[in-house]
């Protein structure tokens, strides 16, 4: 079973798939059919979608993980089956998941042999490795009834939907109002409008009001021009009334430097507030 889920309002997917792996006693050539399918169904998969894999493998992938860093935790349980090395064959190359949670020894095994009477782990989630953070929390929870002798899996993930950042449609150039004081320019704007509308044939009413909104935007650039934004810098701009408060603070400053008065302290914490305010 393949399942595709898409987050809302969010262009990012996830797919998870579900597997049944053959059993132990097959032969060799259907294990092998088996993983080929399993193989070709993740390459299917684009890189940037979360992907899990969860299922029954019958496959015990055991503690080494010093031999497989690149798809098997730390928390591992038992030893490993001839499924569990193809499976981790299998995963190797996309990168997985197992046993990347310490829990109590319980909760890391879903299936107990009847004859033995020891717990595996034969019912495995697997993801990418780029999707680790997102995984919270994994256990085993042997009190669901889920009508079968393997206990219930359950992982805790947390996706985060990417933010899509659409590109702005340019905008049209703003006009230079202020030119409009100039009558002289006014009436030459006046002119080209009359001819310009004089001049137009359409038909519905959709057309006349974009025909006279673009005329107008047109004539209205072409007579008074673009309008300049000029990023004018505070102090520059209030040059004038900032020099004469900072020179009055200054000359207060030395006052103070020569005689530190309880008066002259007084003065220079006045004409401090007053440089603030005025700022």
């Amino acid at each position: 079973m393949h399942l595709r889920h898409q987050l809302i309002h969010q262009q990012r997917n996830s797919q998870s798939a579900e597997r049944l792996c053959p059993n132990t006693l097959l032969f060799p050539e259907s294990k092998d059919k088996f993983y080929e399918e399993l193989d070709m169904a993740i390459s299917t998969i684009p890189k940037n979608e979360h992907l899990f894999l969860l299922g029954y493998f019958n496959a015990r992938v055991g503690v080494d993980h010093e031999s497989w860093p690149d798809c098997l935790g730390h928390f591992g349980v038992v030893s490993m089956n001839e499924n569990g090395k193809r499976l981790l064959e299998c995963v190797l190359l996309p990168s997985a998941l197992h046993y990347q949670h310490q829990t109590k020894p319980l909760h890391r095994v879903s299936w107990r042999h009847p004859r033995s009477k020891r717990w595996h782990q034969l019912d495995l989630i697997i993801t990418r490795r780029e999707a680790l953070s997102s995984i919270r929390f994994t256990r085993t929870f042997h009190s669901a009834d889920c009508d079968t002798d393997h206990s219930l899996i359950l992982s805790k993930v947390k996706l985060q939907p990417r933010q899509i950042h659409h590109a702005k449609p340019k905008a049209r150039p703003k006009i230079n109002a202020s030119r409009s004081k100039d009558p002289n320019i006014t009436k030459l704007f006046l002119t080209s409008l009359d001819q310009a509308l004089s001049s137009s044939n359409q038909q519905s009413a959709a057309d006349k009001w974009n025909c006279l909104r673009d005329t107008i935007y047109n004539k209205a650039l072409a007579a008074y021009g673009k309008k300049v934004r000029k990023n004018v810098d505070w102090f520059e701009a209030n040059a004038a009334e900032m020099e004469q408060v900072i020179e009055a603070k200054r000359y207060v400053f030395l006052k103070f430097k020569e005689n530190p008065s309880p008066r002259n302290l007084e003065n220079l914490r006045k004409a401090r507030s007053k440089a603030q305010q005025t700022a």
